[in-house]
Parts: C-alpha cells; structure tokens; sequence
C-alpha cells in the first residue's frame, strides 16, 4: 500500500510551510518515505531544506535534503516513519532567513507501507566492518514506546 502526493505549483517559504502531503493513511505501520523539491534559493539567503515528517507532529527528525547555495537546488530525502491510522506524511521546507524570496517550483512525495524495519549487518552484505560507521540507525520521532523495530 502505497500513498503520494505531488505538487506543481510554486510555493514561496520563510518559516517550515508544507509543500506535499498525502491522503490520511488507512494502515498504521512503517512507511518507506522518499521526498524531492526543487528548491530556486534568493542570493540573499543562506541556504533552504526540507525534511519529511509526519502532519500529526511535523516534526523534522534530522533527516533534511537541500543546499546553502543560492540558485536552482534539488532536496532529496528518503526516511522510514511509523504512521498512525488518520495521519498524513507530509514535505515541509523552510529558508535559513525565513523570508518568502525562496520557493519551491515543484515537489514530490511517497510514502510506502513496508510494515517492519530490520537491520542487515555489514558482513551480510561483504563490507568490511571497519570501515563502515558503527552508530544505531536514526530514530523516527513518533515511535510507539511498544514498538518492535530496532532501536
């Protein structure tokens, strides 16, 4: 089960403003999010990012795509959150100045149901482990305190 939402109009940002959100989730459970704006950043702005979350906490979890230069610029995110029941995924972007001379020509976002997150170690998948960063995976949020993914 998947959900998605698009948007092709230009939407000027200062402060977080929501620039794509689905339809309210029918099925509660990990969704596999992926986002992209293209963001058009005034030279006289430090930089903009967007961040996916979802629309009952819009809370940015640390996971943001965009640029702190000025011109055309692509953010891209992918991220895994647990959806309720009734929620919405949403895209929000914001400008480091938070003036409205940033803006976004077009957004897109996905949210699909995947219902269980688990990890693979790097010897499954013949890294070497000494080279690969040994930190936990980040943490949605909104994760339910009785949740059986990896912490």
């Amino acid at each position: 089960m998947g959900y998605a939402a698009i948007s092709n109009h230009i939407i000027p940002f200062g402060y977080p403003t929501v620039v794509a959100q689905t339809a309210p989730i029918e099925t509660a459970g990990w969704y596999f999010i992926s986002a992209s704006a293209l963001l058009n950043i005034d030279y006289e702005d430090s930089g903009a990012f967007c961040y996916a979350a979802t629309a009952s906490t819009g809370i940015n979890d640390g996971n943001i795509g965009g640029s702190d230069s000025f011109g055309n610029q692509q953010a891209s995110i992918t991220d895994i959150f647990y959806v309720s029941s009734g929620d919405a995924v949403q895209l929000d972007c914001l400008s480091n100045v938070n003036d409205a001379n940033t803006f976004v020509n077009n957004a897109s976002l996905t949210a699909t149901l995947i219902n269980s997150v688990s990890l693979i170690s790097p010897e499954a998948h013949g890294l070497d482990t000494a080279a690969v960063a040994q930190k936990p995976p980040h943490e949605p949020a909104n994760r339910p305190a009785n949740s059986k993914a990896p912490r």
